[in-house]
């Protein structure tokens, strides 16, 4: 579909939606297409990335919110960093996203460390990310690690 139709992968729907926001599964509960077709979409228009939805998130929001695999998080990222720093309407940023829904270590730890000052930063709840989070109130390790980098980023 991309190779017939290549500028289709740039149109955007009344509600600024991209092909990108549709694949992450932007109107679904679990993600609508393959890392592989989600990677295909980034390599012809990486613009997308820095698309905002009518809710203000970004691709990246859509693709922590999805739990979305490593390798698309990393490419979000490396294509556009800024994306980590962005809030959607509701005033949360995509490590406030990913805490809430669960994500690994591994995907937290990329945002962290492509954003270490998100993790001091207040939801339009007044949480920081780590306070934001049902998750870890139950897992101790994540949250000596999470509060070891906020309390770091305090005394800088």
């Amino acid at each position: 579909m991309l190779q017939a139709n290549p500028a289709a992968v740039g149109a955007r729907n009344r509600n600024n939606l991209t092909p990108l926001h549709f694949a992450l599964g932007c109107t679904t509960v679990e993600i609508n297409a393959p890392a592989k077709t989600i990677l295909e979409l980034l390599d012809v228009f990486p613009e997308a990335a820095r698309v905002k939805n009518a809710c203000a998130e970004l691709p990246l929001h859509i693709a922590v919110a999805k739990r979305a695999p490593l390798e698309v998080l990393s490419r979000l990222v490396d294509i556009y960093p800024g994306a980590c720093i962005e809030c959607n309407c509701w005033g949360s940023l995509p490590l406030h996203v990913g805490l809430v829904n669960n994500l690994q270590w591994a995907e937290i730890r990329l945002l962290v460390e492509a954003a270490p000052e998100t993790v001091g930063e207040l939801d339009e709840d007044g949480k920081t990310p780590v306070r934001s989070s049902p998750h870890l109130a139950h897992d101790d390790a994540w949250l000596s690690k999470l509060v070891s980098a906020e309390n770091c980023l305090r005394t800088r």
